[in-house]
């Protein structure tokens, strides 16, 4: 089977996006103002503002756009699921 990419989350200390960006081509955006604090939000976001997300043979390859590129100056945790593979 095809890669799916049911689901994706890229987390900083105070952002966190989160969703299934094959889906609907949004994630939900989180913010807090320290990690000490709770997240607020959601709010949507187009997936392609901070990644692009491509199917490739039987991979999928993810760009980091700049405004994710920026996040990266800070410890960030990604993960993701493919059920089905």
């Amino acid at each position: 089977m095809p890669p799916m990419l049911e689901h994706f989350t890229f987390t900083a200390p105070c952002v966190a996006l989160t969703g299934e960006p094959f889906k609907d081509d949004q994630l939900d955006y989180f913010t807090r103002i320290n990690s000490a604090l709770e997240w607020q939000g959601p709010t949507k976001v187009q997936a392609g503002t901070y990644f692009n997300f491509d199917v490739v043979g039987d991979e999928v390859r993810i760009t980091f756009l700049p405004p994710a590129i920026e996040l990266l100056k800070v410890e960030c945790k990604i993960s993701w699921i493919d059920w089905y593979r």
